[in-house]
Formats: C-alpha cells, sequence, structure tokens
C-alpha cells in the first residue's frame, strides 16, 4: 500500500514536471535581417520574432530593447576583431515589463544596427546576434523572472554598397513623417534613425528636432557623433568649440540678434 502511494506520488510528480517542460518549451525565437545588400546611410534593422507554438499563453519578462533588459548581444566587424554591444543599461537598472504571447501568436520587435555600431564605411560586414529571454506562466512572476531562458542566436554576412544618396531622400521619407506621429513610440524610433545616420540633406530636420524635447536626446546624435557621453562636461574637450563659438550677454529686458557659423 505505502509503495504503491509512493510510486503514485512519483509519477503525479513526475506529469507535472513533463507537463511543466512542455509548456516552457513552447516557445521559439528568430533573429533575421532584411536583406544582405544595404546602401551607405541606409538604416540596418536587426529584427526578432517570438512565436508561441503552444496551447497556453506565456509571459515574457522584458524591458527596452536598447537597453540590457532586452535581452540582445550584438557582435559587429569590418575588421578581424568585433565592435560589441550588449546595450549596457545605467547602474541603477531599467525598468522591465511583460510581453503576454497567446498560442499561436507572434510578436515581433527591432533594433537598429547603426544606432551603436558604425556601418559608415562601404564594404563587407560580420554581424554575430543573440537575444536571451526569461518567460513563465503569465500568473507566476517569480517564473517568468527565474525561470527557462529562450535564446536565440544567428550569424550574418552583409555588404554596405557606396552608391550615391540621391535616393536615399525617398528612403527616409517615412521616418520623416513618423516625426510627426502622435504614437511616442513611432516618433521616437523615427528620430533615432535620422539622428544616427545624420544624412547632411536632412541637417535642417534635426536641427528642429533639437528644439523638440522628445526627439533632443536623437539630435544630440548629430551634433556629438564622436563624443564620449558625458564628455562636454570636461573644459579640455570643450575647449576647441568654444574658441569657434560666439559669445552672446543678453541683458535684461533686451533682445539681440546675432549670426553665428555651423561648427562642423
Amino acid at each position: 500500500m505505502y509503495t504503491s502511494g509512493l510510486r503514485y506520488g512519483f509519477f503525479v510528480l513526475f506529469l507535472s514536471f513533463s507537463l511543466t517542460r512542455t509548456a516552457f518549451a513552447q516557445l521559439e525565437g528568430r533573429l533575421y535581417l532584411d536583406k544582405v545588400e544595404y546602401r551607405l546611410g541606409e538604416p540596418v534593422y536587426l529584427h526578432s520574432d517570438l512565436t508561441n507554438t503552444g496551447t497556453a499563453p506565456m509571459q515574457v519578462v522584458i524591458g527596452d530593447s536598447y537597453s540590457s533588459c532586452g535581452g540582445y548581444r550584438i557582435e559587429v566587424s569590418n575588421k578581424p576583431t568585433f565592435d560589441t554591444s550588449t546595450c549596457v543599461s545605467p547602474s541603477y537598472g531599467c525598468p522591465i515589463g511583460a510581453w503576454t504571447i497567446g498560442p499561436g501568436e507572434v510578436r515581433h520587435d527591432k533594433v537598429l544596427l547603426n544606432y551603436v555600431h558604425d556601418l559608415s564605411t562601404p564594404g563587407l560586414y560580420d554581424i554575430r546576434a543573440s537575444r536571451t529571454l526569461t518567460f513563465g506562466p503569465p500568473a507566476d512572476f517569480v517564473s517568468q523572472i527565474s525561470g527557462p531562458q529562450l535564446k536565440a542566436e544567428e550569424q550574418f554576412h552583409i555588404r554596405v554598397n557606396d552608391d550615391g544618396s540621391q535616393d536615399l531622400l525617398s528612403m527616409f521619407q517615412p521616418f520623416l513623417e513618423a516625426l510627426d506621429s502622435k504614437d511616442e513610440e513611432h516618433q521616437q524610433e523615427a528620430a533615432r534613425v535620422i539622428g544616427s545616420l545624420a544624412p547632411p540633406f536632412l541637417e535642417a530636420k534635426i536641427l528642429d528636432m533639437a528644439g523638440s524635447p522628445k526627439t533632443r536626446r536623437f539630435a544630440l546624435l548629430f551634433a556629438w557623433e564622436d563624443i564620449e557621453d558625458g564628455a562636454w562636461l570636461d573644459p579640455d574637450v570643450m575647449e576647441p568649440y568654444e574658441s569657434r563659438g560666439t559669445a552672446v550677454a543678453v541683458g535684461a529686458a533686451s533682445d539681440q540678434t546675432v549670426t553665428v557659423g555651423l561648427i562642423r
């Protein structure tokens, strides 16, 4: 009698474990690019699809795709060594949330490689990309943050061609239109693309972006393309720029009109 009960207990435990593993195995990840050849100055996006192939909903712990909480690790190189980006978050961490993915549902995400990596030289590039996320049943947040991990990884080889910029304006048109979008996420992503690639023919638009609180931080990508974060607080770094600037003193209840040159 005791042996039978013990066997029954083991059977229930094994069945529960098997069902849990089956449920946890129902998410599939996929990473891909739009194509293998790009024009110089064109946005290069890494896409990520998460597909629920099971019969029960799953919840994935997720954060800002451009922070460490997004789960991405991306290496890009046109040299023997790789330039790595894990999108490191600030010391205070980053906010996280969760995606609930229903049976048969696909959740899509993408990150702009040009935002962190330099793809401004024509030639061949090797890309190693992975995304690691934790997940679990929707009702059990503890299982989600400490549960099994889903990892998708791929390697890509792309070519960036210098074909001139005559058709780039039409390529950027959707991003220009999205700057006026009421959807803040679309607006910010459009500003990220324009600020990261900073095509000369959009210089006026980038200056307009600098005047908007919602897009200003992406306009700074254009103004400080190769400067380390916070370096503008160093007087030695700022000196070459300040010496080429124009000093302006505005008194109380007065205004001035000043013509200044653009520092490149």
